[in-house]
């Protein structure tokens, strides 16, 4: 499933080469802006992946209330899920795409998850500054 996949997706992006995968059913996507995305063959589905970030060490109560905000209904991760690695240090986010998915759906799924990433990115950085206090 996702060969075909990462096939239809190099042609309609224009490359010459075939995506190389870093292991068997595993690709791994990079963008400008330092956005990476792993899609993992799940059989039966495909896995999107991306470590976002450090979590702040400042503001961190603020920083994870509004992640479980982020997370409620999935408006602001476009159906993903907000996580952490296991040693919870790095923001990560995470979408499964059922196995009857078409490549149209597939596309969009993979578009929708970069722009929550983008997202995601820009809010750990605004969270990760320090509020002065109030005096």
């Amino acid at each position: 499933m996702i060969e075909a996949f990462m096939e239809k997706l190099r042609l309609e992006w224009g490359f010459a080469e075939p995506f190389e995968p870093s292991a068997k059913g595993v690709y791994n996507l990079a963008y400008e802006g330092d956005v990476a995305i792993t899609l993992t063959d799940t059989s039966p589905g495909v896995r999107f992946f991306s470590a976002i970030g450090p979590i702040p060490l400042v503001n961190t109560d603020r920083f994870y209330a509004h992640c479980l905000t982020g997370n409620l209904f999935g408006q602001a991760t476009q159906g993903a899920v907000l996580g952490s690695d296991s040693d919870g240090k790095v923001l990560t986010l995470s979408l499964h795409i059922d196995y009857n998915a078409e490549y149209p759906e597939f596309r969009d799924k993979l578009d929708d998850f970069k722009s929550a990433v983008e997202l995601w990115k820009d809010e750990l950085q605004a969270l990760s500054v320090e509020i002065p206090k109030k005096r």
